[in-house]
């Protein structure tokens, strides 16, 4: 079962993306939590998520403002869709994203000054559709949700911490309890970390080597396994702990790191550059990377006149070594470019 949610307000980004060969828009609010909670309850933090729109369900919006007059920069709108957490980190750049089901938009205040109703109403049918409903007859989806809960999401077998989405129900000395689909299925593989990403976690956040390494190997088993896609095989891993660098990682069936989300409060500030290809310097261990994704690239470069986003790299020893974004470098040089942009860690001189 899905997890639901809805976001609304003025949007701080919206950003045309292209994943795998389908033109997105990708629309980035901040939630800073309800003012109103109790005291007795600590505050909420501010949270970025990404919603994820089609092209048409953008272009309907953006109709929509129009046509009222206004702004899309001042425009407010409300997202509903189900929460996302396998989309990479350059798709998805808040802490949350969501797959857009259904796009609203919400006209903010008139000139006279009375406050529209349109949000409003739209609560009020869903909350009275919600009422309507004849009730929910329990099912294993809910026996799951209340053991989930009884055992705090924690398997009774091996003490992973799991969504319930990747949990099992069985018996254990005669009462059912969760475990993990590992413990229920015997599917875990033996994780492994690549150079690539020790490299890639050490350069944005200024951590040793050694602590980037301990970090990597640690993080399964010491945090949530809240995805696992039945056909690829691919998991995910997450963490709730707001201080640890890294959000999540995910890997495929072998155990090999695919893909790794740092939180943006651990990043190091770095100085945007355009620069020569040629002064790029490529580590050997980067493999070839894959054709489809060399071609995406150079398909969003046609439509948008840039790639989606920098190439990384730092200044060691003289050489300027490219820590992320291989594939968007082979993109440029089969297109025949000269520079490409690049986010520069470290100081660096640049002359014209």
């Amino acid at each position: 079962m899905s997890l639901k949610v809805t976001v609304s307000g003025k949007p701080i980004a919206v950003r045309p993306v292209t994943y795998d060969n389908q033109a997105l828009f990708c629309v980035d609010f901040e939630e800073k939590g309800n003012a109103s909670v109790s005291k007795d309850l600590p505050k909420a933090s501010a949270v970025m998520i990404t919603a994820l729109l089609t092209k048409s369900q953008w272009s309907r919006l953006k109709k929509e403002v129009e046509d009222k007059g206004e702004q899309v920069s001042k425009a407010e709108f409300m997202i509903e869709g189900d929460v996302t957490v396998d989309m990479p980190m350059d798709i998805v750049e808040g802490e949350i994203g969501v797959i857009c089901s259904q796009a609203t938009y919400t006209p903010g205040e008139t000139k006279g000054g009375e406050r529209k109703t349109e949000k409003h109403r739209l609560k009020q049918e869903r909350k009275k559709e919600g009422s309507q409903r004849p009730e929910k007859k329990f099912n294993v989806n809910d026996k799951k949700a209340r053991l989930h809960a009884e055992y705090d999401g924690v398997c009774q077998d091996c003490g992973q911490h799991c969504d319930k989405k990747v949990m099992a129900i069985k018996e254990r000395n005669g009462k059912e309890v969760v475990v993990c689909f590992d413990c229920a299925y015997g599917e875990k593989p033996r994780f492994s970390v690549s150079v690539k990403f020790v490299e890639l976690l050490a350069f944005k956040t200024g951590m040793s080597m050694q602590e980037s390494q301990k970090h990597l190997e640690e993080f399964p088993s010491s945090y949530a396994f809240i995805h696992l896609d039945k056909k690829t095989k691919t998991r995910t891993y997450w963490s709730w702990d707001p201080h640890h660098p890294i959000l999540k990682v995910t890997y495929n069936r072998k155990g090999y790191m695919m893909d790794l989300h740092i939180r943006k409060n651990a990043l190091l500030p770095t100085t945007l550059l355009e620069l020569p290809l040629s002064d790029l310097w490529i580590p050997e261990h980067y493999a070839e990377p894959n054709p489809k994704k060399i071609e995406g690239h150079m398909t969003y470069y046609r439509e948008h006149h840039s790639f989606d986003e920098p190439v990384l790299a730092q200044k060691k020893d003289g050489k300027c070594v490219l820590m992320d974004g291989y594939s968007r470098y082979v993109a440029a040089k089969k297109m025949n470019h000269e520079t490409i942009k690049v986010e520069m860690q470290g100081e660096m001189s640049v002359t014209n």
